[in-house]
């Protein structure tokens, strides 16, 4: 149920915000990944738990099943707690990042897709335009 209110909600939000003709920031970069992959490590214990839980209460299973249940749920709590990033980095060696703050008119000839490539009303005349500014890129060279 709460789910189909948060869809409602957002359609209603993101319908709102198209017909004002206003815009909202999206977060997508190497922030949201990161991000992401740290709260991968909450469904790990849940999981961890629940399945211990649900083995030790609801089904006759032996020590040996269960000692190996709680070792899952001691390395979840472990991956949650432990500074994980500082652990990779120092035993898989990682190259440099790649500087992400380019401007858009500086990097724009390198994207496959563009807005006005892409859409049909703009398409032609943008393409044009993208096929000179990439041949008088190349002739700089």
């Amino acid at each position: 149920p709460m789910t189909v209110v948060g869809i409602f909600a957002q359609y209603w939000l993101d319908k709102w915000i198209m017909l004002r003709h206003c815009s909202r920031q999206r977060s997508v970069g190497p922030e949201l990944a990161k991000s992401m992959i740290e709260h991968l490590e909450l469904p790990l214990i849940m999981f961890s738990f629940g399945n211990a839980f649900f083995n030790l209460y609801v089904t006759t299973q032996t020590t040996s099943d269960l000692t190996l249940q709680l070792i899952g749920l001691a390395i979840g709590i472990a991956n949650a707690v432990l500074p994980m990033d500082d652990i990779n980095e120092y035993l898989f060696k990682i190259k440099e990042e790649v500087p992400g703050h380019e401007k858009y008119s500086d990097m724009r000839l390198e994207f496959l897709e563009d807005y006005d490539r892409c859409n049909p009303a703009t398409r032609e005349i943008s393409m044009d335009k993208f096929a000179e500014e990439k041949q008088a890129k190349k002739k700089e060279q």
